[in-house]
């Protein structure tokens, strides 16, 4: 019986315009497919969640939606958010640090910058979260 050789579909990449990067994933991420970036606290992943999102908005026209992680990821996604002409859909932040731990009175530098902020905002906080009180 002959063999016949089966063509493996090409994948789809969706170009994050981000120098670098487009090349070493060879064309960017794959489109239409999560992908998981690991790193510790402070490595840059929300840095490059806020550069691929600003990137496809304003290159491909693609908005998106910023999600804020735990802590210093939520107020980079807000702080993004508020730049002028930012191109958000929305803004999704988790546990949202209003204050340090046990300095509430620094609440108002934490959020001077909210007025800014034009796209849909939820902030979705734990009722036991030392960091809301």
């Amino acid at each position: 019986m002959p063999r016949h050789k089966t063509r493996t579909p090409r994948l789809v990449k969706a170009p994050s315009g981000i120098r670098g990067l487009d090349e070493i994933t060879r064309g960017g991420l794959p489109a239409g497919r999560p992908t998981l970036v690991c790193g510790a606290a402070g490595c840059g992943k929300t840095l490059l969640a806020m550069e691929f999102l600003v990137r496809g908005a304003l290159e491909h026209g693609e908005p998106g939606v910023v999600v804020g992680g735990h802590s210093y990821g939520g107020r980079v996604a807000s702080l993004a958010a508020a730049e002028p002409d930012a191109p958000y859909a929305a803004l999704i932040l988790f546990s949202y640090p209003l204050h340090p731990p046990g300095a509430p009175e620094r609440t108002e530098a934490r959020i001077a910058h909210w007025p800014a902020i034009r796209c849909p905002v939820l902030l979705i906080s734990g009722g036991r979260s030392d960091l809301v009180s």
